[in-house]
């Protein structure tokens, strides 16, 4: 019996379960509206910042879905994916006062602590798909 775990799918799993997370918790906030933060402007701010970053998130995964479903090359999305990610979360540390701070909302507490794994998945997958394209990657 060989049951070999293919990375790739599991990583394919954290990257949609994380996107999904994201857009459940803008939907969150965006109907809880303000009650979260204290300045008007910080709501108008955060509420945009996080609803660019949403529609982002669901465009970058509709479009590596459907380079998916008609066998394209996926890489050139990973990569882009990865690093858009990566740039967010490193503009994320250094605006935030603390860095272990921890959102109210479940949804954000969700989303917080799947990013990193998120993170790593992300750049297996791109790594993964640069070679499996190009030709290195053994099979």
């Amino acid at each position: 019996m060989n049951n070999k775990i293919d990375m790739y799918i599991v990583c394919e799993l954290i990257v949609f379960f994380f996107a999904l997370s994201v857009i459940f918790h803008t939907v969150t906030v965006a109907q809880l509206g303000g009650s979260l933060l204290v300045s008007p402007d910080a709501v108008v701010v955060t509420q945009e910042l996080i609803l660019y970053r949403a529609a982002l998130t669901g465009f970058l995964l509709l479009l590596y879905v459907s380079c998916r479903v008609f066998k394209k090359s996926t890489a050139l999305i990973l990569k882009i994916t990865a690093l858009i990610s990566w740039v967010a979360f490193i503009e994320d540390l250094i605006a935030m006062d603390d860095v272990f701070f921890t959102p109210k909302l479940i949804t954000g507490q969700i989303t917080q602590t799947l990013r990193p794994i998120y993170l790593m998945a992300i750049l297996y997958m791109a790594f993964r798909a640069s070679d499996r394209e190009v030709g290195y990657a053994a099979s």
